[in-house]
Parts: C-alpha cells; sequence; structure tokens
C-alpha cells in the first residue's frame, strides 16, 4: 500500500492544526479544509479521479474553456497577469492559453501541492512566452504574493 509523504505541520502550525481539525469536525457536516489533504498523494489520487469516466467535470471544463477562449481574453485588455488556484496538473490552463492567447503573461500558480505545481509547470513549459511563477503556500498567502509580485 502506498503511503503518504504528508509530514505532520511545524511545531508552530500544529497549534492551528488542531484548531482547525476541533472546529471544522465540530460542523455538520463534518469537514476538512482541503490544504491537510493534497500532499502528493493526494493530489495524484485527484488526477486519477479527473481521468475515470464517469467523472465528467475536468472533461466538460476543457471543453468549455477550449470552446470559449477567444471570448474569454476578447473581454479582458492587455492581460500580463493570470493567477490560478489550484491548477491542478495544468491541463485547463494549457487549453486555455494554447487557445487563444493574447500574448507574454505570467502565469500564477497557487496550490499547497508542490506534486501539482510540478505537474503544472511542466505541462505549460511549451507555451514560450509564458512565465510560471509558483506558490506552494494556501491561497490567499499566494493571492497576497501573486499580486505583490506584480509588474
Amino acid at each position: 500500500m502506498a503511503r503518504s509523504n504528508v509530514s505532520p505541520p511545524a511545531r508552530a502550525d500544529r497549534g492551528q492544526f488542531a484548531e482547525d481539525v476541533a472546529y471544522y469536525l465540530s460542523l455538520t457536516p463534518r469537514q476538512l479544509p482541503s490544504r491537510y489533504l493534497y500532499d502528493d498523494l493526494g493530489s495524484a489520487l485527484f488526477e486519477a479521479i479527473c481521468r475515470l469516466p464517469w467523472y465528467r467535470i475536468a472533461r466538460v471544463e476543457r471543453g468549455l474553456l477550449r470552446l470559449h477562449a477567444h471570448e474569454i481574453f476578447a473581454r479582458v485588455n492587455d492581460l500580463s497577469t493570470l493567477i490560478e488556484l489550484g491548477p491542478g496538473n495544468g491541463d485547463k490552463l494549457l487549453t486555455l492559453l494554447g487557445t487563444a492567447r493574447p500574448g507574454p503573461m505570467t502565469a500564477h500558480l497557487v496550490d499547497v501541492s508542490q506534486h501539482a505545481l510540478d505537474a503544472a509547470t511542466r505541462a505549460l513549459s511549451p507555451l514560450a512566452d509564458l512565465a510560471v511563477v509558483p506558490h506552494s503556500v494556501p491561497y490567499e498567502v499566494g493571492l497576497a504574493e501573486a499580486v505583490r509580485d506584480r509588474p
């Protein structure tokens, strides 16, 4: 059986982790923030689920992006920076940018999973005029970093 390589939260983060677990498991329905589930194994499992024939969501999303990419970019003037939260393996962003990219741009990819960021960065590497900036942090931190890094 594959073993997860999630390391326990650092000592400073353990208190927050414990608070989050206590709070979210007290809700109805019980839940946990996804940032605690998306280690390398969790990311690989999600990608496998997306390829299952009965799980159509990812295929439909890519189809819609392919179909409407030109319309999407036509509504945004002088787009030079794009921020994607949870890029997964990069397929959706590759579909969007590979179909109708308006020119050179920087894509900030924000995910708690380094595995997902590595996969997305590899997937996007053929796009010569795209600079990829990965942020291996929670969404709110990555958004702040990406906004701060803008030219």
